[in-house]
């Protein structure tokens, strides 16, 4: 997964991957390039066409290490779909070291082949928890039971962690609010009356589409012309604004039980996305976040660091993440639990000296625990 900066660039890359199509339709490596830039120009179904033109010749995409042999191989059972359908191995694995092998699973898939694979030391599947994922999720458990192979972020337990079964393993908790998520019809959301604000966002969206906060029956009808879509999440909105008057999101990576942290965004506005926090404008901001990526434990200690060991022993999985804030009653608001959350160390060192490290200690734990699992 490479990501050039700019539109021109973005431009280019796609234009020298058409031309070399031209040449040779076939060619595979074109089309897994525009799989990638489709999506970065915000055009996935054009993206996924791709993806799916290059499997024609093998379900399986390899990333080799850089240094030849590899150490260690990991094969991850991988849904053809839009990047955050998928955790992102290959930002996080050590590649000097480590053999990637992709493993792609269709959506109208009714079996998967177990031959011609290449060996590999590591199971792990990569499948992320939604609606869509169901048929893929099956598959994926049927093939690690066939191999005999206990899968890293077993399928049958990833399809446990959607938002709402998420919410509701903590209702009673005492450092933990979820709010509770409802599956909610078009037809039933129409006519949804009001009493306090609500959170509504469309069934299997991912990275933010449609995540909206709704504050009366004009704004549900506004959001609904411009969002029509068969069914919504919908929850209740907890202000999480600081005493300055800023909103802060904590992304934490867990590895084998142990929390790490990730990144922080702030931001003046309640949604925030970390491509969206003005993080690279404004360096108070980013000593804030030196100080949580240095030291989880600044930020997370005493009734926090419990909800964090709560969450950890809720959610069964060895490779996740979330996303969370620290509202003013002191309790830790959990918004996602998810393993496909985004984690890379791509950032500018001169913009982001201490993002490095805080990356490496989770991309060293994920080795470690690939590792363990070699035996497995």
């Amino acid at each position: 997964m490479t990501r050039p900066q700019t539109t021109g660039e973005l431009e280019s890359l796609r234009s020298l991957a058409y031309a070399v199509l031209r040449r040779d339709p076939a060619a595979r490596d074109a089309h897994l390039r525009l799989y990638e830039v489709e999506q970065m120009l915000d055009a996935p179904q054009a993206a996924i066409g791709h993806l799916r033109l290059a499997l024609q010749a093998s379900r399986i995409v390899t990333l080799p290490a850089k240094s030849e042999p590899a150490e260690l191989t990991v094969l991850a059972l991988t849904r053809v779909a839009r990047w955050e359908a998928n955790t992102p191995l290959e930002l996080i694995v050590d590649d000097e070291r480590t053999t990637l092998h992709r493993y792609y699973i269709d959506d109208s898939d009714t079996a998967l082949r177990d031959d011609a694979l290449p060996p590999y030391d590591v199971l792990f599947n990569t499948i992320a928890e939604s609606e869509d994922a169901a048929p893929a999720l099956q598959l994926a458990a049927a093939f690690a039971e066939r191999a005999g192979k206990r899968a890293i972020n077993p399928p049958g337990l990833v399809a446990g962690i959607g938002r709402s079964a998420v919410a509701a393993r903590f209702a009673a908790s005492q450092t933990i609010v979820a709010p509770a998520v409802e599956r909610v019809e078009l037809a039933t959301l129409r006519s949804r009356g009001f009493t306090q604000p609500l959170v509504v966002r469309p069934v299997g969206s991912q990275a933010g589409f449609g995540l909206a906060r709704i504050a009366s029956t004009e704004e549900l009808g506004e959001y609904l012309t411009e969002h029509a879509h068969p069914a919504y999440f919908v929850m209740p909105f907890v202000d999480y604004r600081s005493a300055d008057g800023f909103y802060r999101k904590y992304r934490v990576m867990f590895v084998g039980g142990v929390p790490y942290a990730c990144h922080l965004a702030i931001s003046p506005r309640w949604m925030i996305h970390y491509y969206n926090a003005a993080m690279a404008e404004h360096q108070w901001m980013r000593d804030e976040e030196a100080r949580f990526i240095n030291d989880l434990d600044t930020v997370f200690t005493g009734a926090l660091a419990e909800a964090l060991r709560e969450i950890a022993a809720a959610i069964p999985l060895e490779y996740f993440g979330i996303d969370c804030a620290l509202p003013p009653d002191g309790r830790l608001l959990l918004f996602e639990a998810d393993a496909a959350m985004l984690v890379h160390g791509t950032d500018p060192p001169d913009l982001y000296p201490y993002k490095r490290a805080g990356f490496q200690r989770i991309q060293q734990a994920l080795n470690a625990l690939l590792l363990l699992n070699v035996s497995r």
